[in-house]
């Protein structure tokens, strides 16, 4: 291509672009509509739609409230085993006042529902649950680790044995076997024939003859044979008849919700 055609070439584009730029700017509005990426002031729209994210950060406020929401299961905690102290064997014996509710006691890793509140006194490997605030009934549960002399009781057949004929239980009859949380339960009532300790619940308490399981005046004795040793809860009263009744109620609320571990 000459050089002369190139000038005549440059003057027509020029020509042409002064003639097409007037029409450009005609139709922008047209661009507005169906572009607005391309026009600046499209731009500056997100900044006037800012206030639809404000529902998002008030959406997020109720994360803050939360936490109240667990506070119920913080409640909890005292029914427990920490709500159930174990008394040094030099200490006041004194129980403490559970509440109703789910409670986990340091044998075998029993759990049960209490009904009402009712005090209870954790002593080593037994737990007492009184009817009253005088102490005249009760239910106990306990592990009967050694006989009242010391014997160590090895399985669920020799506590059975012992039970059968030592002249301590010689006023106890054998009612009807039951089950008790999955495991089979012989169960036996009566009088004590002796007020001396009948039951060591606690082998490193076995020096101390003020702790372990003395007999009442009248009781009734669920004999459980869990896998990692026999088990005794027992409703009994300090006289015969006195609260009696009201210990075998308690005793049977307990047994119906009992559980192992």
């Amino acid at each position: 291509m000459t050089q002369a055609r190139r000038h005549w070439r440059t003057a027509l584009v020029g020509l042409l672009i002064t003639v097409v730029a007037p029409a450009c700017v005609v139709d922008n509005p047209g661009i507005e509509d169906t572009g607005q990426a391309l026009d600046p002031a499209a731009t500056t729209q997100p900044t006037a739609v800012a206030p639809r994210f404000e529902p998002t950060v008030e959406a997020a406020q109720p994360t803050a409230t939360a936490p109240p929401s667990v506070a119920p299961t913080a409640t909890s905690a005292p029914l427990g085993p920490l709500a159930l102290p174990t008394a040094a064997p030099e200490a006041d014996q004194q129980p403490t006042p559970v509440e109703p509710g789910l409670v986990v006691v340091p044998v075998r890793g029993a759990r049960f529902m209490l009904a009402q509140t009712r005090p209870i006194l954790q002593l080593g490997g037994h737990t007492l649950i009184y009817v009253d605030d005088e102490r005249t009934a009760e239910v106990d549960i306990f592990i009967p680790a050694a006989t009242g002399r010391g014997r160590v009781i090895d399985s669920y057949d020799e506590l059975i044995l012992y039970l059968q004929t030592a002249p301590d239980f010689a006023g106890l009859e054998e009612l009807r076997p039951v089950s008790i949380a999955g495991f089979p339960t012989r169960v036996f009532e009566g009088t004590a024939d002796s007020p001396d300790r009948a039951f060591i619940t606690d082998i490193a308490a076995l020096e101390n003859d003020q702790l372990g399981w003395f007999p009442s005046e009248r009781m009734r004795l669920w004999a459980i044979d869990h896998p990692d040793g026999p088990v005794i809860v027992s409703a009994e009263s300090l006289d015969n008849p006195g609260r009696y009744s009201d210990a075998v109620r308690l005793a049977t609320g307990i047994l119906s919700t009992i559980d192992f571990d």
